[in-house]
């Protein structure tokens, strides 16, 4: 019985949005890497939970530089943080003595082994991207089903040394 209710709630987890997050191992400013996730995929990452610093963790791998990722304050001395895409950040992972705005102009965010820190938007560095989509139930098995079959096949072709996707 517990493996049946278990398996329904999995299944009504597939529907809604499905995010993935990618690390791109290209050095660019802030505004430059936004560019290149907006173009590529849907924006810098957004980091809200605990289960999204894992994956990036995860995605990064060995990396112990700054990351950029979508957090940004749109006016200098503003303390109101929000996301690349307009959303306010509900949670945050500052690391500790952050933000500081030690340079007067850091309105843009980074992260390094899971915290985060404000830098100045022409510090340039790797970053984050994500793709959201949202599915319907059936859409969503199929992705499931696509994107177990893509990394099978992506393991075999690694054409693509420079980015990764989770």
């Amino acid at each position: 019985m517990d493996q049946l209710f278990t398996f329904i709630l999995l299944l009504l987890n597939l529907s809604g949005t499905l995010t993935k997050y990618i690390y791109v191992d290209q050095k660019m400013d802030w505004l430059e890497a936004q560019s290149y996730c907006r173009q590529n995929y849907t924006d810098l990452a957004p980091v809200s939970t605990e289960k999204d610093v894992n994956k990036l963790k995860q995605l990064s791998g060995n990396v112990t530089h700054h990351i950029w990722i979508g957090l940004v304050r749109n006016l200098p001395g503003n303390e109101n943080w929000r996301w690349s895409g307009g959303e306010v950040v509900s949670r945050n992972f500052w690391a500790e003595n952050q933000p500081n705005n030690c340079q007067g102009n850091e309105d843009r965010g980074c992260m390094q082994e899971s915290k985060w820190y404000d830098a100045t938007l022409l510090y340039q560095t790797t970053f984050f991207c994500y793709s959201a989509e949202e599915k319907t139930w059936e859409e969503a098995l199929d992705t499931i089903y696509y994107d177990f079959c893509f990394i099978e096949k992506s393991m075999k072709n690694k054409n693509k040394k420079n980015i990764k996707i989770i």
